[in-house]
Formats: C-alpha cells, structure tokens, sequence
C-alpha cells in the first residue's frame, strides 16, 4: 500500500463498512460450510467495492498491504471460486435471499424490475468452452458500426426502486451449448423466477427495446403482471382505438407516433454528465392492440423539445390520467441511465 495514502485510509470508516457488509450477506453466507469461507467472500466484496471491478488480481491488490502479498490474496480467491463444497447454485440462492431481505426492510408498494439481456465481451477467445459469436455496438467497430465478437449472451433482472438496487435472476449462457432453447426462453425464466421470489409483490418490469416482442409482452402477461418497454418496431401494424367514431383502426405505428397529440407538457431540470438542463417534455398516449389480438396495450411518447429527441413506450398499464402517466415514465427512469431522459425529475404531486 502507498504510505503517502495511509492517512486518509485511517479516516475511512472501514470496521463500519465491514460490518454492513457482513450483515448485508448473512443469507449468503450462512449457507457456506465454514467461517473462513465467509471470510473471504466478505473480503472479496470489500475488494470489489475497492477496486470497483471483478478481476480476481485487481480485488487481490486492494487487500494488499505489503509488497508480494497480492498473489498470496489472489489465490485465496481462486481458490475460494473453485472450492467444491458449494456450488454455484447455492450462491445464487444467497445472492437471491440477500435481494428478499433488501425488498422486505423496504415495504415497497411495488416493484421495479429491470430485465436487461447483454452480451460480455471476449474478443481473443475461441476455444472456451460455449464461446458464442455476439452482437457488440459499445465499442463500436472503426466505422462506428456495431461489430460481431466472441463472448457470451446474458441476462439479469435488478429491482431497481429500493434504496440497493438488488438481483433477482441472473444467467450467463451459450448459443452454442445442448441446453440452449432461445433467448426468448431465458428471458421468460427471469420474469417467472422472479415472480416466484417475490409472490406478495406487484411487479412492474421495464426493459430497453430488446424487449419490444409480442411473445414478451404475452409472457408478463400470463404472470398478471405489468411491464414497461422502449419500442423498437415502429413499422409493425396496429389497431388504434377511434374514439370519435368508436371502432378499431389500422395504422403503422410509426405514423401514429409521428402525429400524436400532446397532452401534458412538462419543465424538469435533470443533470447528466456533470450539466445541469432544463428540458421541456411533451407527452402524448393512445390505446392499441396488436392484430388478431384482443389485448389492450397502450403507447405513450415523450417528445424532448430541449434536445429534439423522441421517446416511444409500449406498456399494459391503462393510460387513464397523468399520474399514471408520470409514474410509467418515472418506472423507466432508473433503467435508461445510459440513455438519459429526464424522467426522474418529474412530480407525480
């Protein structure tokens, strides 16, 4: 450790840091079969906090104070990570009951569940076992365009409206491996697996436009739940409900987004990469179905007069007044960090 820095580190409340952290795991830890197995799983997430990354040797050298001593902690870790007296499943399940004891000191009227499919990286790995071919757009190739790369798909659902953002299914799997259906599939076991962690809630779940698929929309609502999804399909058929004339109307969606009236304008001032903006937001909603459907859907579109930008949502929440309105919104808000809309700011009072 630099000795220039050991000041300021003795000003850091590390026993009170250590302490939640222990508190914080118990679910987790009390499934493990020896203490000092609990030890390291709460020194390597003191390490990760520290070095603000998962890599084993970069968490090691937090913990490090002498010259050498990084391997040494390194392979503790290793060795904790291939221990065969637990599986991986029984740290799900702990990762899982950690998440419930979160939800329950909470009382939430609701839950927000982000369901987020992403592909991690491995570009120089060929021969790992399961390795797929993944669609990457962060970085993007030299022409600015997505690429194609090795790595793998995964998906994660986080409730995002408690004080910790916690996990409720996680999964890293292979194109390529016997046990792959589709992702269709694993996105469904995310919305069912976290139904059943959480039976007493009313679920809200909310997704970019990956998620923008009929056979989603059909899969939360067979959970009787609601969900929230950027649209990515502006060129699919709807029906759109006339209600001067009472009757279902064929339309393209993008043309109706295009043209639709606002009914609520809003002022909120939002901060975004250390700038603070004072955007306008018009807001306009209508009901839908989808052909050869009798399920109401509703569309709501925020247009940023500010920044001169769009946004289309596709959600099962009935549309019927403007709370309604600001709540939808602000239910996206928390997942659409990498897409700012300043919907976080608005005031459902």
């Amino acid at each position: 450790m630099n000795k220039t820095l050991q000041p300021i580190f003795d000003k850091l409340p590390i026993e009170q840091i250590k302490t939640t952290i222990h508190n914080h795991m118990l679910p987790l830890t009390n499934i493990l079969p020896d203490k000092r197995l609990c030890r390291i799983a709460e020194k390597l997430i003191m390490g990760i906090l520290g070095g603000q990354t998962p890599v084993i040797t970069v968490i090691a050298r937090q913990k490090s104070k002498e010259a050498g001593e990084t391997w040494a902690v390194a392979k503790s870790i290793y060795r904790w990570v291939s221990n065969k007296r637990f599986t991986s499943q029984e740290l799900f399940a702990g990762l899982y009951a950690i998440g419930q004891q979160v939800v329950e000191t909470e009382q939430m009227e609701y839950l927000v569940v982000a369901v987020d499919p992403v592909n991690l990286e491995k570009p120089y790995a060929k021969a790992i076992e399961g390795v797929s071919v993944v669609h990457k757009a962060t970085p993007p190739a030299l022409d600015g365009k997505a690429r194609l790369t090795h790595g793998y798909p995964a998906i994660t659902a986080t409730i995002v409206n408690t004080q910790i953002p916690v996990t409720s299914y996680t999964n890293w799997f292979s194109y390529e491996t016997a046990d792959f259906i589709s992702q269709n599939q694993e996105i469904q076991r995310a919305f069912v697996q976290t139904s059943h962690l959480y039976p007493d809630y009313r679920l809200r779940y909310v997704g970019d436009s990956g998620l923008d698929d009929q056979k989603i929309f059909a899969q939360v609502d067979d959970l009787g739940q609601v969900f929230v999804f950027r649209v990515d399909h502006l060129e699919r058929i709807v029906e759109v409900y006339n209600d001067r004339l009472q009757r279902w109307e064929t339309e393209q969606l993008g043309d109706l987004t295009s043209c639709v009236p606002h009914q609520a304008t809003f002022q909120v001032m939002f901060t975004h990469a250390g700038q603070n903006r004072l955007d306008t937001i018009h807001c306009g909603w209508f009901k839908i179905r989808l052909p050869q459907t009798t399920r109401e859907l509703w569309i709501l579109v925020a247009d940023d007069e500010t920044m001169n930008r769009q946004l289309v949502l596709i959600t099962n929440i009935p549309l019927v007044s403007q709370k309604i309105v600001i709540t939808t919104c602000m239910s996206l808000s928390s997942f659409l960090l990498f897409h700012p809309f300043p919907f976080h700011e608005l005031n459902c009072g």
